[in-house]
């Protein structure tokens, strides 16, 4: 379940194992076909805890252009510009 694999990855982001956080967001975010803001969201905080802020902001990129009326719209557009993305 996509939901679930978000949630769990969740756990994992907040408790520092980012490669889990990762693995469990890409997992999510495929299975919503890569449609689901949230989700992409998580997968880019993932990616830049674990220090890849190119894979960071090529998912911020996807929402930050195409989604503004998701919950975390406003902190992906804060990351995506600290990140260098304009």
């Amino acid at each position: 379940d996509p939901a679930i694999a978000d949630t769990l990855g969740w756990i994992y982001l907040k408790k520092g194992n980012y490669p889990a956080a990762i693995r469990l967001f890409s997992e999510s975010n495929e299975n919503f076909k890569e449609a689901n803001p949230t989700v992409i969201y998580h997968l880019a905080l993932a990616y830049d805890k674990n220090g890849e802020e190119q894979l960071a902001r090529q998912m911020l990129k996807k929402i930050v252009s195409l989604k503004n009326d998701f919950p975390e719209a406003a902190e992906a557009k804060k990351l995506y510009t600290a990140l260098g993305g304009k």
